[in-house]
Parts: C-alpha cells; structure tokens; sequence
C-alpha cells in the first residue's frame, strides 16, 4: 500500500480558517520519520484521500470490508496492511497532487465531525483537557493585552511576555502556511480558526456522545466512550 499527502485546495472562508488546523493535526500526531518509514504496526497513518494498492495486498488484508465499522479508515487500512504481512509507505506529494476536501462550513462542520472525537480514541477527558489547553494558550495572550490595552514603554513582563508570544505563534504559522500552500492572509486570523475548529471538534464529541454521529446518510456506530 502507497498512500500520498497532497495539498490542500482552500476555496470558502470556513475552509481558509479551519483546514490548515486540521492538516496541523494529521502531521502532528507523529514524528514524519515514522509516519514515511513506520516500524511499529500501532504508529501507522495515511492519507484518505489517495491511497493505491496491490491488488493482492488489498485483498489480503480484507480491505475496507473490514474496517467499515471504523471512522479513522486511513489509520487503520494501513495497520491491516502491515498486520498481514504487507508493505506500507506514505509520502510527502504536496509539490504533485492536490485534493479539495470540502466547499462551505457545512461541509467542514460534516466531515469533521464525524472522526474528530474519535481520533482521540473517544476519549472525553483527554479531549476536553487538550483543547481547554490549545484554546487558553491561543487566547490568553490575547486577551492580555486586550484587558491592559496598549501597554506603557518600556512594557510591563505581563505585556512583553504576551506580545512575544503573538509574535512567536505568528511566524510559525507563517512557515507553516507557505510550507504547505495555504493563504498567507489568514495566518492573522489564526485565533478565530483554531477556535472554529475547536467548536467543531466538540461537535463531534457531543454527536458521539448522543449517538447522532452520521457520514454520508450512514450512522455512525456506538462506540465505548472513556
């Protein structure tokens, strides 16, 4: 099995802010050494969106028959690949192929939900402490300089700290964005999309958690929540 990453088409708004967290995360589960050359069977990952096999790996290996239940599909093909015996590589395509996933928040909102809270092994503590954690260091640098307004010369450690902070959170973003194609001009706006995202991260949560998770006029099975 080959599965390729590609780049991210950006159309909407909704997609300009809340796909570029999105990709983040997908990258930052694992180091890219093991994501392109995995040793362990448990640290697999892919790309849902463009994946080829041998025809007899794909076969073997029971082949989306035998995940259907699962919503992480491109986590767990690429571990029944490798479980019965087969290779598996993932590789960087950004530069060659590029994809659009969705085209309005709806869309995004649709999509999303329907993994998010599963990708934390539908675990409720371990989501909701990781993004109280995200949204309190996005926002409280902000909202420190908000509450004092424009600080004093030379600042107080409160205000510096802050604003080193923006800048800092800044200029990755922006090395992030032009790393991987995405508008430069919504790097400013990173606040309102990791929010956004986290609003719909917890939509998958609470759709979970009430058994209304649906894919594509499909519900989404019961699964046991921790």
């Amino acid at each position: 099995m080959v599965s390729i990453i590609p780049r991210h088409i950006l159309g909407s708004l909704a997609e300009k802010l809340i796909m570029p967290f999105f990709a983040l995360g997908v990258f930052a589960v694992l180091p890219m050494y093991r994501r392109f050359r995995p040793s362990k069977v448990t640290m697999q990952s892919s790309s849902g969106k463009l994946m080829l096999f041998r025809r007899n790996a794909y076969t073997g290996c029971g082949g989306f028959e035998s995940i259907r239940q699962n919503v992480l599909d491109d986590l767990a093909l690429p571990c029944q690949i490798q479980e019965t015996g087969y290779k598996y590589r993932l590789f960087d395509g950004t530069n060659n192929v590029s994809c659009r996933m969705y085209h309005n928040f709806e869309e995004v909102q649709e999509g999303l939900s329907k993994n998010m809270f599963a990708s934390y092994q539908y675990n409720a503590g371990i989501f909701i402490l990781t993004w109280l954690g995200i949204l309190f260091a996005v926002w409280e640098p902000i909202i420190t300089l908000l509450i004092f307004k424009i600080p004093q010369y030379p600042p107080t450690l409160s205000h510096g700290l802050a604003l080193i902070s923006i800048i800092g959170i800044i200029l990755l973003w922006t090395v992030y964005y032009q790393r991987f194609k995405f508008p430069l001009f919504t790097v400013i706006l990173y606040p309102i999309g990791l929010t956004l995202f986290g609003a719909v991260s917890a939509s998958s949560m609470i759709l979970t958690l009430s058994g209304r998770a649906v894919w594509k006029d499909r519900k989404m099975p019961n699964r046991k929540i921790y």
